[in-house]
């Protein structure tokens, strides 16, 4: 940013930011949960409903697939917004969005600071417009305008899910055939033992 903005309205937009770019993480970070074990435990019951009858190509095809699910969930919900890095005017437009009392103050402050503007206004002018901004920049407080209950669903349906599968994996008999399941279906080709419903007994020879 330039050094003629004014240190408050700096310091704000880059608090807003930080606080921006920390909530796109917890969401990204939510949203790769829902989408791998959403994903995964789908292919699992799957597995488990047909008998281990599933062919080892179409789990290795099905487990292929869920995981460039989970790579565009987490495109949508966090990379591609990160790489999206908002310019000063950008964040200036955020913030007066959500606090309509700045009266684009902000974003005016922001312009007049930067250097080699064509305009005929004077510099007292701009440094009229500047402490303007900055005394109701400093007013604004970023966690009320970017507050943690965006995420609400997200923290909701993560929590939800992981404590389904904690459950299904405590079910006597069958959370161990669903561990099972998920490594056949995280790692795919992997050497491990398909979950079947018979039982095997050898009768010959016998002991």
């Amino acid at each position: 940013m330039n050094s003629k903005i004014d240190p408050v309205v700096e310091n704000k937009l880059n608090d807003f930011r930080i606080r921006r770019k920390n909530l796109i993480l917890l969401r990204g970070f939510c949203s790769g949960i829902l989408s791998f074990l959403g994903a995964f435990i789908t292919i699992a019951l799957i597995d488990y409903l047909t008998d281990a009858r599933m062919a080892n190509d179409l789990r290795s095809s099905l487990s292929i697939a869920a995981y460039i699910f989970v790579f565009l969930m987490l495109w949508q919900t966090c990379i591609y917004p990160l790489l999206q890095l908002p310019s000063s005017r950008k964040l200036a437009r955020l913030i007066e969005q959500a606090s309509p009392n700045l009266q684009e103050d902000l974003l005016s402050a922001v312009e007049l600071g930067i250097p080699n503007q064509s305009s005929v206004d004077s510099e007292i002018f701009r440094e009229l417009v500047q402490k303007q901004a900055a005394s109701k920049a400093s007013k604004i407080d970023i966690k009320s305008i970017l507050p943690l209950g965006r995420l609400k669903n997200w923290f909701t349906g993560t929590l939800a899910l992981v404590v389904l599968t904690l459950g299904l994996l405590q079910i006597p008999d069958f959370g161990s055939d669903l561990k099972l399941l998920l490594q056949r279906a995280i790692v795919p080709g992997a050497n491990l033992p398909p979950v079947t419903h018979f039982d095997v007994r050898i009768l010959s020879p016998d002991e």
